[in-house]
């Protein structure tokens, strides 16, 4: 038992993770799914199973005008977000599922987009303290504010920006696991959404360099895809041909961004609650 307990620590100490991290949202600790790193294997051909929390604004309640209407036209909109990652599912195959939605309004005359990350990152936390007291081995691997207000960088010219996220890899992580987009609810957000979630689960922008070990471990960016072939992650042209689609450099981060989140994230439901079980017992 001792030799157990000591491989333990060591494995956590590896992984960055304390033995004594709180399960129920601490803004300093990984969620209770991305604490569960006993099966990390994830590669090209596998699969991913997110669960995705929405936060929809009071103009979706009032456009769309009843709950009903809301959450049709919310599961519509997950399965739009599907459709573009499934353009590669031959790489990886990443299914978002909506597991509940909410109405959320922050307190802002302007949607600064830092300001508004901030109050994301806080609601986000709350909810998943709350959520995980009922729902022990349904991890959320991501909250999605859709707003139809203009996100802002506050800068001098205060340019609109399309969405804000997190952190890049900071899918299923505590505190950075969140994501916003403006959605005029008739879709207009969708692609701007799943540009988000991409970023979460570790991709960066086509041309562009490794985001860094510190983020996500192992991953060799996107330079040898070209922006300019008008990819999701690129750069459109005005058709927009490609961008609902994802170029091969894409799912290949994502593959690296999930696999560091471990089982408790990406995998299927069955797989994620004996994640946390397992956990559970080998830390009691």
């Amino acid at each position: 038992m001792v030799l157990l307990k000591a491989l333990l620590v060591l494995c956590f100490v590896a992984y960055g993770t304390s033995l004594n991290a709180d399960l129920h949202g601490d803004a300093k600790t990984n969620s209770e799914t991305s604490l569960i790193r006993i099966k990390r294997g994830i590669s090209v051909g596998g699969s991913a199973q997110l669960e995705l929390y929405i936060l929809y604004s009071k103009g979706h309640k009032e456009h769309l005008m009843e709950k009903k209407g809301v959450l049709k036209y919310l599961s519509t909109f997950v399965k739009k977000i599907n459709d573009i990652f499934q353009t590669q599912k031959r790489i990886l195959d990443v299914t978002f599922k909506l597991v509940h939605a909410s109405l959320w309004e922050p307190k802002m005359v302007h949607m600064y987009a830092e300001k508004l990350k901030t109050k994301l990152k806080k609601y986000a936390m709350k909810l998943e303290t709350s959520w995980t007291k009922t729902h022990h081995g349904e991890p959320i691997s991501a909250f999605l504010f859709l707003t139809t207000q203009h996100i802002i960088n506050e800068t001098g010219n205060s340019q609109t920006v399309a969405g804000i996220y997190g952190r890049i890899g900071g899918i299923c992580l505590t505190g950075e696991k969140v994501a916003a987009a403006t959605d005029d609810a008739s879709y207009s957000g969708v692609k701007y959404a799943a540009i988000q979630l991409s970023f979460l689960m570790g991709a960066v922008y086509d041309g562009q360099r490794p985001p860094g070990n510190e983020f996500v471990k192992g991953s060799d960016g996107a330079e040898y895809c070209n922006p300019k072939d008008g990819f999701l992650m690129g750069e459109w042209d005005k058709d927009e041909k490609n961008s609902s689609m994802l170029s091969i450099c894409t799912p290949d981060q994502h593959i690296f961004g999930l696999r560091q989140r471990g089982v408790g994230c990406f995998g299927t439901t069955q797989q994620k609650k004996k994640s946390v079980q397992k956990f559970k017992e080998l830390t009691s």
